[in-house]
């Protein structure tokens, strides 16, 4: 069950992430560009969706797949590293930190049951 919580979570993350994106950021890049490269604002625009992609497939295999209890840690790990990267990374700012720190630990608990 907390895996099914922590999957449909990564899941929704992922699509708030790339919505809000496209409307908070990526609309005004497209009327005013930033000053950077054009193949850099490609690639940040490319590897904001990618995360998307990577939240839902992270989260279609906690919801359908049976992890052993090793595999769910790392996975853990790997969720609460990147909650502390974006957390660190936006000074604390950024609300999806909160949200990687509840998939995270979620995923922990049940590797550990």
């Amino acid at each position: 069950m907390l895996l099914a919580i922590a999957g449909y979570l990564a899941i929704a993350l992922g699509v708030v992430h790339s919505i809000l994106g496209e409307r908070l950021i990526f609309s005004r890049w497209r009327k005013t560009a930033p000053d950077i490269p054009r193949q850099h604002r490609g690639i940040i625009w490319a590897s904001w969706h990618a995360l998307t992609l990577f939240g839902a497939i992270i989260g279609i295999i906690l919801i359908r797949v049976r992890l052993d209890a090793h595999t769910l840690m790392m996975m853990a790990a790997a969720i609460a590293f990147s909650a502390i990267l974006v957390a660190y990374g936006t000074r604390w700012r950024h609300p999806g930190w909160i949200v990687l720190s509840v998939i995270g630990g979620l995923v922990g608990i049940s590797g550990l049951g």
